[in-house]
């Protein structure tokens, strides 16, 4: 009597063939989770925004100086995009989850007075580079081209869907 025990070489084989397979449908799987979650991320960031720009309108009565930036990244000191702390931290937290892509900010003038009375946050998201998610002053918050700025007073920055 043969009393031999373990597994052949082709037991062992298909056992880590099937183990390859199954790990490759999770990986998969995963990354495209993790870039719905990093949408996730980006419109809860915008989302953010748009409450606080509020709170930051009704203390100062205005949305800071007038400020456009294809990077969020250079607005000045008087802009809301940096004075309130949690409008600057959410859109650090946006580009981050966007892999530092272009977010668009804008704060626009519409009285010539030196303080912005509207405003609009673009950002592209990660599941699909051409897509972009804006938010702005009028409320509107979904998916859009870009922020377009027209000479229709007093609301001249907005995103644009068409």
């Amino acid at each position: 009597m043969n009393f031999n025990k373990g597994f052949t070489l082709i037991e062992l084989l298909v056992v880590v063939a099937i183990i390859g397979v199954l790990s490759t449908i999770v990986i998969t799987n995963l990354s495209s989770t993790r870039e719905g979650a990093n949408d996730a991320a980006i419109k809860a960031n915008l989302s953010s925004i748009r409450t606080q720009a509020e709170v930051y309108f009704n203390n100062s009565l205005n949305y800071g100086d007038e400020f456009l930036s294809a990077n969020c990244g250079t607005a000045v000191a008087g802009s809301m995009f940096v004075d309130d702390s949690t409008v600057a931290s959410a859109i650090t937290s946006a580009k981050s989850a966007n892999s530092d892509n272009e977010l668009t900010c804008a704060a626009i003038d519409s009285s010539d007075d030196g303080n912005a009375d509207s405003w609009a946050v673009l950002s592209p998201l990660r599941s699909d580079g051409t897509v972009k998610w804006c938010v702005d002053s009028t409320g509107f918050a979904g998916e859009a081209t870009g922020i377009t700025v027209t000479a229709v007073a007093p609301i001249k920055t907005f995103c644009a869907t068409s």
